[in-house]
Formats: structure tokens, C-alpha cells, sequence
């Protein structure tokens, strides 16, 4: 059983999008969370938590910025990091802005975008 198997949906959805704010980024803050997921700040340090549990390697805490960064042996664990999850995310971006980030990066909605015909 590896370490994602356990997640529940809404959770993956949250750990992903912090972690792709990680990697594209180079940091996130539980804000990020609150204002993407309309979680609870309590919720979204919650889940900072969560994932600095399952990957105790991954992010280092910058306390002059208040915000959580890339550490030097940051290893993606729910994503790939690649450019094709990136052009993924740059691509849906305006489609349905209220659909999380990490579900369009992740390509766990299998989708397709169509422009619309010319006349």
C-alpha cells in the first residue's frame, strides 16, 4: 500500500494542488489552500501537516516569509512535476475556474478542450 492509497478525494485534491504550487512555485502557504479550496485555515494547516507527515523531506518552513518551500531533497510524491502536468494546468486554467488546479494537473479528469469554430 503506498502512501496515497489512504486519501480520501478531497484531501488528494488539496496535497496535490499544495504540491504543484511547490514545484511551480517554489512555495505555498495555507492561504493558498483557504483561497483555492475555501477550507478553513485551520483546515489547510491541517493539511500542511498532512503532507509534511507522509513526506517529511519535502518542504522547509521560511519563517521571515511565512511560507513553506521546496527543501534540497524535494522529491514530488503525488505528482510528476513535468512540463506536460504544467502546460496541463496552463491549458484548463480559464475553463471552469472553480474546478481545483491539482484535479486539471493531475489529469484525473479525462477531458478534452475544443476551440470554439470559426464563421
Amino acid at each position: 500500500m503506498n502512501a496515497t492509497s489512504q486519501l480520501s478525494w478531497d484531501l488528494r485534491q488539496r496535497l496535490q494542488f499544495l504540491e504543484a504550487r511547490v514545484i511551480w512555485s517554489g512555495a505555498v502557504t495555507p492561504d493558498d489552500l483557504v483561497e483555492s479550496f475555501g477550507v478553513a485555515r485551520k483546515q489547510a494547516e491541517a493539511d500542511v501537516a498532512e503532507y509534511q507527515r507522509r513526506w517529511p523531506s519535502n518542504l522547509h518552513y521560511q519563517l521571515d516569509a511565512q511560507r513553506y518551500v521546496a527543501a534540497d531533497r524535494f522529491s514530488p510524491g503525488l505528482l510528476h512535476g513535468t512540463a506536460q502536468e504544467f502546460l496541463r494546468v496552463l491549458r484548463h486554467r480559464g475553463v471552469g475556474a472553480d474546478s481545483p488546479l491539482a484535479v486539471v494537473a493531475a489529469g484525473l479528469v479525462p477531458a478534452e478542450s475544443l476551440e470554439p469554430p470559426e464563421r
